[in-house]
């Protein structure tokens, strides 16, 4: 997952021309796994969508639907811990 993550960076980093290229220097687990997830929608609407790549209505449609899945991933890990009472108070 790290390596997927990242391999866009790395070869960034790789093909640098500088002598100190930048990489990021704190990596936090949810951090890492959302840039695995955008790399994931990203692979599908390139590779797998009925969408031309560089498409700008398809980007959106990338966008707004990689938003709506993490609310509702955010909604499906409240009901994990709460009550259905207090996810509505919430």
């Amino acid at each position: 997952m790290l390596a997927e993550a990242f391999e866009e960076n790395f070869r960034k980093f790789y093909k640098s021309d500088k002598s100190e290229p930048a990489l990021p220097h704190k990596l936090d687990l949810i951090g890492l796994y959302g840039i695995f997830i955008e790399r994931k929608y990203d692979i599908f609407y390139k590779d797998k969508s009925k969408f031309q790549a560089g498409n700008m209505g398809a980007e959106g449609i990338r966008k707004r639907y990689s938003k709506d899945i993490k609310i509702i991933h955010q909604l499906l890990a409240l009901e994990t811990f709460f009550t259905e009472d207090q996810v509505t108070f919430l």
